[in-house]
């Protein structure tokens, strides 16, 4: 086992210089060797499926909802591949987003993340918009993600797009901070027998399986399942972090005669989720904790139908359903989702393309309050109907573009949203430059609105609270809430430095208005309670003001066939309306809510025929806001194909400054669990 490094102070360079003098200087001279001809330098025994030029010219819809080349697309736009996520040592989709420069990931224990891009993250980080093929995933409660239900068999992904920064103009509301698609692979890219086992040294185990074939010659078709079950966290005592769940799916492409596609895919999930959580009493000790087991079921249904495609038209149509029932303590929410879109794209000039569509959505909860929340309206059902258009119009024949778009929503809580957009591409040489300003909107979730919480009661007779009734600090939603604005305002530039090197840099100012903060309320006196008491209520307002700004910078060398190196850096400088009791957010509590620091270098290389090597290092700065320290990640795979069909690999995750804590929850009250080293080895079939 590695201890940490004891120093603090310039601790970090010396870190990175460490994990990578040794490693890049043996990669080097791999790369070398394989230069010289001790590799062999056909195309199967390339460093990866994609090199630089493939890159740039990745077939990305997450910006337009239509297929366009990543290097042509005017925002801040991130690819993870299936190649990249092969090599990744990740084994959930909320870890392999760490790689991508602007996000920040956080385990809280060991099955919760927070997940956002550029700051305002939290557990249900409500200003990133996750989907998976266009359905979002997100608890209708929070509008943050449960990420252990979004748990997929990672070798059925095709690549993740990630739009850093807003995408509200075709995406609509809570695509504010950014936006994750995952996309999966087709029915007939999954052909053949697909079977993978690892387990880790703490007793994590994880078994993942999929069949696929075609009936016919217009019929492709795949069932897939993954088991996981993950034991307490070793490194905090009482962790009570536990998680266990199968995950069944199948998807299924009809190739219609008249050339048009229909794709239906759905999946089922049966999950337990372990967490340990402070509860309030009005009595003392006055707090007590509480390990729950929560049960977790879900399903989902997609259907998407595409017209034939021609030279100046293309039609879908796509809906899905999902049911998701979750218990909490001895609460339960249950919710169903349904949603269908239709979409049109279209050439209206040589010069002129258009996007354009439409969508109705309803959702029906009920949520089973418990002692640690409660809902005034347990039972709602909302509607959200939507419609956009996006014009993208070339100006010069340099290949300058002009795109104008946006989005207009209406829906139960705010009523009527308008979130526009205009962005413009100019090729310069080996580049190309772009600039954008959006508005985008988060709307209120129903947590917010209708919640009640206890965070703490305050015993009698103390300097908190002299008098003789116990305090009872409670959370309370509140049903006047408004949206949040964003004015994001971006800048970029995307090509190539030389033929080996290629640099994607983004610079953005983001401007929030009526922001969700809390304020105290009037204290009343609760005498009809079984035990009377004295009620201090945060109300929550749109009081808040926040300026967000920094820039991320991406460098990919790819100096040889068999050696790829990507490093990124990001920074972010939070400034708060200090105007608010800011009692939510993280000014409150002594500093910035996000590292405003980060950076990353990953190398990847062939080491021999059949033997793939990546190491993956990250600096993430401290929080001051939440009293975090900074850290230096290290991940390291080995894999290894011992023959056509099978292929063996060994894993060591966390390696530098473990254990640690990485993020403190201020949306519920929840104990944070230490994030702990791990070694994991894996086997892999395909047939």
């Amino acid at each position: 086992m590695l201890d940490p490094i004891p120093s603090r102070q310039g601790k970090w360079p010396r870190a990175l210089a460490f994990s990578f003098a040794t490693v890049v200087g043996a990669l080097l001279a791999a790369a070398a060797a394989d230069k010289a001809g001790a590799v062999a330098t056909h195309e199967a025994d390339a460093l990866a499926d994609m090199s630089i030029e493939d890159l740039l010219k990745v077939e990305i819809t997450i910006a337009s909802k239509k297929s366009e080349q990543l290097a042509s697309v005017p925002a801040a736009i991130y690819v993870i591949t299936a190649d990249e996520i092969a090599r990744s040592s990740a084994t959930t989709l909320a870890d392999l987003l760490r790689m991508v420069p602007g996000l920040e990931v956080a385990s809280l224990d060991g099955n919760k993340w927070a997940v956002s891009a550029r700051g305002s993250n939290e557990r249900f980080a409500r200003r990133l918009l996750v989907l998976q093929d266009g359905r979002t995933l997100y608890s209708p409660l929070y509008s943050g993600v449960f990420w252990d239900s979004s748990d997929l068999v990672l070798d059925n992904i095709s690549r993740i797009e990630v739009i850093r920064g807003p995408g509200a103009s075709i995406w609509g509301a809570n695509a504010v901070n950014g936006v994750v698609n995952v996309i999966t692979k087709s029915a007939a890219e999954t052909k053949g027998v697909y079977a993978k086992a690892e387990a880790s040294d703490h007793g994590d185990q994880i078994y993942s399986a999929r069949y696929g074939a075609a009936h016919g010659d217009l019929v492709d078709y795949n069932l897939s399942m993954k088991f996981r079950t993950h034991p307490d966290s070793d490194a905090t005592a009482n962790a009570n972090d536990a998680w266990q769940a199968f995950r069944f799916s199948a998807r299924t492409d009809w190739k219609l005669p008249d050339g048009g596609k229909l794709t239906v895919s759905g999946g089922f999930l049966d999950g337990t989720v372990e967490t340990r959580r402070p509860v309030v009493l009005l009595a003392p000790p006055y707090a007590s904790v509480v390990n729950s087991e929560d049960n977790v079921l879900g399903g989902h249904l997609l259907a998407r139908w595409e017209a034939p495609k021609s030279d100046r038209m293309g039609w879908s149509v796509q809906g899905f359903w999902e049911k998701t029932s979750r218990e909490y303590l001895d609460g339960e929410l249950n919710y169903d989702v349904f949603d269908v879109e239709l979409q049109s794209a279209f050439r209206l000039t040589d010069s002129t393309q258009a996007v354009m569509g439409a969508g109705y959505r309803i959702v029906f909860d009920e949520v089973a309050g418990s002692s640690s929340l409660m809902i005034r309206d347990y039972n709602a059902e909302r509607d959200l109907i939507s419609a956009f258009v996006q014009i993208d119009q070339g100006l010069f024949s340099n290949g300058t573009r002009l795109i104008l778009g946006t989005k207009i929503e209406n829906n139960d809580f705010t009523g009527t949203e308008i979130q526009p957009t205009a962005r413009l591409m100019v090729p310069v040489g080996r580049f190309n430059l772009w600039a954008g300003v959006s508005r985008a909107v988060r709307t209120p979730s129903r947590g917010e609105l209708d919640a009640i919480t206890p965070l703490a009661v305050v015993p009698p007779g103390t300097p908190q609270n002299p008098g003789f009734l116990p305090l009872l600090v409670e959370f309370e939603g509140a049903a006047a809430l408004d949206s949040e604005v964003l004015t994001a305002y971006e800048a970029g530039v995307r090509g190539r430095l030389t033929d080996e090197i290629w640099i994607d840099a983004t610079a953005f100012l983001n401007e929030y208005n009526d922001t969700v903060d809390g304020q105290l309320g009037a204290n009343r006196v609760d005498l009809l309670a079984a035990i009377p008491h004295v009620v201090q209520p945060i109300n929550l307002t749109n009081s808040g003001g926040l300026e967000v700004k920094g820039f991320e910078v991406v460098l990919d060398w790819e100096p040889t066939s068999a050696l790829g190196l990507r490093g990124f850096y990001g920074y972010l400088d939070e400034n708060r309306d200090t105007a608010s009791l800011a009692i939510l957010q993280g000014a409150a509590r002594g500093g910035n809510d996000a590292p405003i620091h980060q950076a990353g270098l990953r190398v990847s290389a062939r080491l021999a025929d059949g033997v793939d090597f990546t190491a993956m290092s990250k600096y993430v700065g401290e929080i001051e806001g939440q009293n975090l320290k900074d850290y230096v990640d290290l991940d390291l795979k080995l894999a290894w194909r011992v023959c056509e069909r099978a292929t063996v690999s060994i894993t060591g995750n966390n390696l530098i400054d473990a254990p640690r804590t990485e993020f403190r929850s201020s949306d519920l009250p929840l104990f944070e669990t230490e994030v702990e080293r791990s070694v994991f080895g894996g086997i892999e079939v395909r047939f």
